[in-house]
């Protein structure tokens, strides 16, 4: 039996995968928000388990369980004179921009709702600067009644 965090990173890594982006999108299952950035071709989404809370958030003291979920997008950015251009890594904040809208129009996904998405920080600055890749983390915050 799959526990609730492992159906919900399997369930959005589907809806990643079924979403229109401008880049074509191949999400997957990880455990860690690294991929090789030396040998990243193109770009990489990777869902995996971020933060796990309970709350008792509402008047009947009812349990609510609150999942985060690292959705992580790195992209291979081009060098210009040894140096990434500004146009490239704009590029990468439209990727960030088209995840946070598909993933707010999908807002339940296998029993959970969303409550919060945030990316921060913005950029990885050692795998801008060392290997030309930006990486950027989304977590998504789940919530799921009890």
């Amino acid at each position: 039996m799959a526990s609730n965090l492992t159906d919900l990173i399997n369930a959005i890594v589907t809806v990643i995968n079924a979403g229109s982006f401008t880049t074509t999108v191949t999400a997957v299952k990880g455990y860690s928000r690294r991929v090789d950035v030396e040998t990243l071709a193109a770009m990489a989404v990777t869902v995996r388990p971020a933060g796990f809370a309970t709350s008792f958030a509402d008047r009947g003291y009812n349990e609510n369980t609150l999942t985060s979920v690292e959705i992580v997008i790195q992209l291979k950015l081009s060098m210009e004179t040894g140096a990434i251009s500004p146009a490239n890594v704009e590029s990468l904040f439209l990727h960030l921009e088209e995840m946070v809208a598909w993933l707010s129009a999908v807002a339940a996904i296998d029993g959970a709702t969303l409550q919060t998405l945030e990316a921060e920080p913005l950029l990885d600055p050692e795998h801008l600067a060392d290997f030309g890749v930006g990486t950027i983390p989304i977590v998504a915050t789940y919530s799921r009644g009890n």
